[in-house]
């Protein structure tokens, strides 16, 4: 089945490429909780918060980003990410 995509939280950078992407990726709003979503910021903020933005993405797909790697979280950050995985 098709996977089924929030237009509103959609966007392509061409017709082309969204034509590509329709049923391959999916793009769902309320994939975590408001209060997830603050558990998440809350333990990667320190470690963000000392990285620069970033403008130069390979792809140029993004721009103005930081990014990181995690190994372990905290309890609540598993429990949210063990549910989404």
């Amino acid at each position: 089945p098709e996977a089924q995509t929030d237009p509103a939280l959609f966007r392509a950078s061409s017709p082309a490429v969204e034509q590509r992407l329709r049923g391959l990726a999916l793009v769902r709003g309320g994939f975590v909780t408001p209060e997830e979503a603050a558990e998440l910021l809350r333990e990667l903020e320190p470690v963000l918060g000392r990285q620069r933005y970033q403008f130069d993405h390979w792809d140029g797909a993004i721009s103005g980003y930081r990014e990181t790697e995690r190994g372990r979280w905290g309890e609540a950050g598993r429990a949210v990410l063990s549910r989404v995985a």
